[in-house]
């Protein structure tokens, strides 16, 4: 587990971590918990601690023992110290020479890589390294404690889940599915306007194209209806992408389901279609045939269908999978034999005719139409019935089998298009957003650039009759990234001492030129881009800052780096309100004042803290009931500890009221 305890108070955190203890140790199981800022009563629930520096274990066993092990490499845990954040820092090189312990000895910095060789002489290590040599006795192990299966479910419970799941997603987006039928009907109004029966004839072969159009519009929308699988396919490759990497299920359980509820959709789409547009265009009327175009319309939405899902699945992302999709869909268009026969096409161009699913469809359509009765009658001077002569007029196939290849063939595409879609889905991955990254020599270049641009424009000379004055402007380039320099300075118009002060106060004067970047890729950490924007904000001069959880999403290092840069603000002169989470004892005394809340915005303590939290402690320690706190243990914690509304109904007593009460609230 990373980072459970982002976002929450430290008494939460401890509750959340002890439940998982008991939870643990009741079930015999393990759990590997990474935190941020535990205090110390949290960091004391866990059995064993493994310490991380430099991506090399500095220490892996009891928690009993940690403090044993850094007193035998010469640093020693202040008294009020949490161990925790004795831990993140006494590796580092600035911090690390408050915790040496041997005043006889000059201070000298211990590595990452002595810390290791000292652990694997240390009693911990060397039962760590005789315990990993020995062979482990599968005989002596649960049966239930290995997985022997690659997924929690078998094929029929995941195939389920699958398919609740797939159909609780469309009744989400119901409204989608909605407007593409409201759409459909539309669409097919308008087509019977258009090509209304009174105005269609079976007399001629020129008519008989206008048929053939309207034939060819009719596989082109319901084509076009299957478009809309790309978008909400790519909109849920990433969730998948995670699951799938996490075991959830394999690709051919998530990709089933989108085929078997599609069927239905399929259905009452094609039924709009066909049922409000057949007669009314005037298409043969013997009822075979009207069923037949029917069913050939269902092959032609389940192909678009797979086709585009396909697509989705290649591309990764909107943009790409839109292009592929519609130049996939320009090709087919061209090679269906409507607009181009076969007989035009040049001859190295023919695999494209024999392998476009809208040929099949399309040879189907029209072989079903004009082989009807309707057009069975010949034409003077001809020797064969209008509809074959339609067909060969344009390059169309006039055997009766054309139909049943057809949907054969769409059948077959429907099948290979899925397949292919579970294939990608099983082999790709997700696509990566590549960030340009400029080289040294560039940016050496650039700053160079950026230095004499500002020698040249950072003053501009402004003249007012015979008086010559300086005026300092401001500039505001346009860069592809961004220094941390330029965003305190052009953030407000100030002189350049104030800029340097807030800096120094920030402690950015080593970081002026660095470039800010990408969160989470490149640039300024996240403890780095707080104090960036700390001091962004005071380029205003502001008298009284507030600021939300500074130290949210920090260790303790960081944090503590952030609230000594606050503290310096503070010194200043000026206000600083924050709202804080998992404050460590050090982070907690570091405040002035605390003003702390229940639940519904009732003040419960405002007031000074005191020394080593003296105020606070003695105030809460004389109501009575309140249990006093333990040596070494977190103020802020035990604070929330004693005033929850639990604690409020067992001692039958309203924080707020006793503190409206106290001497406190009248001072």
């Amino acid at each position: 587990m990373d980072e459970i305890s982002t976002g929450l108070d430290s008494s939460t955190t401890f509750q959340v971590v002890n439940s998982l203890k008991h939870f643990i140790h009741s079930l015999k199981g393990t759990a590997v918990v990474s935190l941020l800022q535990p205090a110390p009563e949290t960091y004391n629930l866990f059995d064993d601690i493994i310490l991380l520096s430099d991506a090399q274990i500095v220490y892996q066993g009891p928690r009993e023992h940690v403090l044993e092990f850094f007193a035998s490499v010469g640093f020693k845990c202040p008294e009020r110290k949490g161990v925790a954040d004795f831990l993140q820092e006494v590796t580092s090189r600035k911090d690390q020479e408050q915790y040496w312990a041997d005043r006889d000895q000059p201070y000298r910095f211990v590595t990452t890589k002595e810390f290791v060789e000292a652990f694997q002489s240390f009693h911990v290590g060397r039962s760590l390294v005789n315990e990993l040599a020995t062979q482990f006795d599968k005989s002596k192990s649960h049966p239930a404690a290995l997985a022997t299966k690659k997924y929690g479910l078998g094929n029929w419970g995941l195939l389920k889940a699958c398919l609740a799941r797939e159909y609780l997603l469309m009744k989400r987006n119901s409204f989608v599915h909605i407007f593409q039928l409201c759409q459909l009907a539309v669409v097919a109004f308008i087509t019977m306007t258009v090509f209304f029966r009174t105005e269609m004839h079976n007399d001629s072969v020129t008519n008989g194209g206008i048929y053939a159009g309207a034939l060819f519009f009719g596989i082109l929308v319901i084509m076009l209806d299957g478009f809309g699988d790309l978008a909400m396919t790519v909109s849920k490759l990433p969730v998948f992408y995670k699951q799938r990497d996490f075991l959830f299920f394999p690709s051919w359980v998530y990709a089933l389901p989108s085929w078997i509820l599609k069927i239905p959709t399929t259905f009452a789409q094609v039924a709009i279609w066909v049922f409000l547009t057949y007669y009314v265009i005037g298409f043969d009327p013997y009822v075979g045939r009207f069923f037949r175009q029917f069913l050939l319309l269902l092959f032609v939405n389940q192909v678009a269908s797979a086709l585009f899902k396909l697509i989705a699945a290649l591309g990764g992302e909107l943009t790409e999978a839109f292009t592929i999709g519609s130049f996939v869909l320009a090709i087919l268009i061209a090679t269906s034999g409507f607009i181009l026969s076969k007989e035009n096409m040049k001859k190295w161009w023919l695999w494209s005719f024999w392998s476009s699913p809208m040929m099949y469809a399309q040879n189907a359509i029209v072989n079903n139409e004009f082989l009807g009765n309707k057009w069975r009658h010949v034409l003077p001077n001809s020797t064969t019935s209008l509809g074959v002569a339609v067909l060969k007029s344009r390059g169309f196939f006039t055997q009766s089998k054309w139909y049943w290849i057809g949907v054969g063939g769409l059948i077959g595409y429907t099948i290979v298009f899925n397949i292919g879609y579970m294939l990608a889905l099983t082999y790709l991955n997700p696509t990566v957003q590549h960030q340009g990254v400029q080289s040294e020599q560039s940016q050496s270049n650039e700053q160079d650039d950026r230095n004499t641009a500002e020698s040249l424009s950072a003053e501009m000379k402004v003249a007012t009759g015979s008086n010559h004055s300086r005026r300092r402007g401001m500039v505001l380039p346009f860069e592809p990234h961004s220094i941390t320099f330029d965003d305190v300075t052009y953030s407000v118009d100030m002189p350049q001492v104030f800029i340097e002060e807030v800096l120094e106060l920030v402690e950015l004067n080593l970081l002026r030129h660095a470039i800010v970047g990408l969160p989470g890729v490149n640039g300024l950490s996240t403890e780095q881009r707080k104090r960036l924007t700390i001091a962004v904000e005071l380029v205003a001069n502001p008298s009284i800052i507030f600021m939300d959880e500074p130290t949210s999403g920090l260790d303790a290092r960081a944090a503590a780096i952030v609230m000594r840069a606050v503290r310096n603000i503070v010194d200043t002169g000026r206000t600083v309100v924050c709202t804080i989470h998992q404050p460590s004892i050090d982070i907690f005394e570091s405040f002035d004042e605390l003003f702390l809340m229940k639940r519904g915005g009732q003040e419960i303590y405002v007031g000074p803290l005191g020394h080593h939290s003296s105020q606070l402690i003695s105030y809460f320690e004389g109501i009575e009931g309140v249990h006093t706190i333990e040596d070494g243990y977190n103020p802020a914690t035990w604070m929330l500890e004693v005033t929850t509304s639990a604690k409020e109904i067992e001692l039958e007593i309203d924080f707020s009221e006793v503190y409206r009460n106290s001497e406190l609230y009248r001072l």
